[in-house]
């Protein structure tokens, strides 16, 4: 068995001293070099997260899952257009579906206020579900579905006259990956905007044509008020250790073909995102540690925070008032001294015998007897 030599922790917190290009509250450079944490040969480094905390300042619609591609036809001329969220913390699934269809019905009203010879002046929003009071441990499957009505200026219904309405869910942009299509409980479209629409790609069911004055939509699935459950904790030091990830928790960094391909990580903890806090506790002392075994003196570690795509934490929160977003983490870690079990290699100094009789011209007596 290994045996710990020596153990100690380390407190840190990412919003004290000065500020340095290195250090940006989600992401932190260690500097050990003046505490001279050195270890002798047979010994390593072992690393383990005791405890991480974080305000949760990021919303949970933000730049990686806000965007969907609306497509619509008038008169013959297709238009695609590109359409946001707006960034925020729902409270509900309804709260959520209230926010994407305001945003869906101002932009039809705009296109069908186009259409030539339209009479279309406002547009209504009703038969919609999740219900007010439906949370996710209610009776309700969370599919948003809603309507919209069209009306003329005295209120009458008006035909809206579009025609191949679609809602597109791609989950790559010129941004990064876009996980819109779980907020909504849409169908995925893997790739980029610049594919063609198709009937066969369409995210949600659209019916604007059963009857003219109306438009109505529903989802596949349930939706989600949040994409991101965890956020991951990553290191300087990942070619150290013998951490493994698939290549779908890289994607922002690396392209591969294969998802589920295996390669090194960097990857040292993934922390639960609560509704305030992001927040870890450790129950064993090793859920999450790294061994470090071509390591003989622990020196500079930088810390970041990403998302499950590989995205730094600030690049998901950054606005045009605060690149930082007002990030900042605090975490315990504890480093154990430990001596490798190897029982064909000696580690202990040859022990001192004295002059070796060979090499002495000293009379020996042995017995009360004289000898040479």
């Amino acid at each position: 068995m290994d045996k710990i030599i020596d153990s100690f922790n380390i407190y840190t917190c990412s919003d004290r001293g000065d500020a340095t290009p290195n250090s940006t509250g989600d992401e932190f450079e260690l500097n050990m070099n003046n505490a001279k944490i050195d270890i002798q040969k047979g010994q390593f480094f072992r690393l383990s997260l005791v405890n991480f905390n974080m305000f949760k300042s990021f919303t949970n619609v933000n730049k990686c899952n806000d965007r969907f591609l609306l497509h619509t036809t008038a008169g013959g001329v297709a238009n695609n257009g590109q359409l946001t969220i707006p960034h925020g913390n729902y409270k509900s699934v309804h709260s959520l579906m209230n926010a994407f269809s305001k945003v869906l019905r101002d932009e039809l009203l705009i296109r069908a206020k186009a259409v030539t010879g339209s009479t279309v002046d406002e547009c209504d929003i009703d038969n919609k579900t999740p219900d007010t009071n439906d949370t996710a441990e209610g009776d309700s499957d969370n599919i948003m579905s809603f309507r919209l009505k069209f009306k003329d200026v005295a209120g009458a219904d008006a035909a809206h006259g579009l025609t191949g309405i679609m809602i597109y869910c791609f989950d790559d942009y010129s941004t990064g990956m876009s996980d819109v299509y779980q907020l909504l409980g849409a169908k995925r479209i893997r790739g980029s905007p610049t594919i063609d629409p198709t009937d066969s790609l369409e995210s949600m069911i659209i019916d604007g044509q059963t009857n003219p004055n109306e438009i109505t939509v529903s989802g596949f699935f349930g939706g989600q008020r949040l994409t991101e459950p965890f956020i991951y904790l990553r290191t300087s030091l990942g070619n150290s250790t013998k951490n493994l990830e698939t290549s779908s928790l890289s994607d922002a960094k690396i392209t591969r073909g294969n998802v589920s391909e295996v390669h090194s990580s960097d990857i040292f903890a993934k922390i639960p995102v609560d509704v305030e806090f992001c927040h870890f506790d450790s129950q064993h002392g090793n859920e999450y540690f790294m061994n470090l075994h071509n390591m003989r003196h622990l020196t500079n570690i930088n810390f970041n925070l990403t998302n499950s795509h590989g995205k730094k934490l600030h690049e998901v929160t950054s606005s045009e008032h605060a690149d930082s977003g007002n990030l900042s983490f605090s975490m315990v870690l504890k480093v154990d001294i430990v001596e490798k079990n190897a029982p064909n290699e000696r580690h202990t100094q040859e022990p001192n015998r004295g002059i070796n009789p060979k090499f002495s011209n000293q009379i020996v007596t042995e017995s009360g007897l004289i000898r040479d």
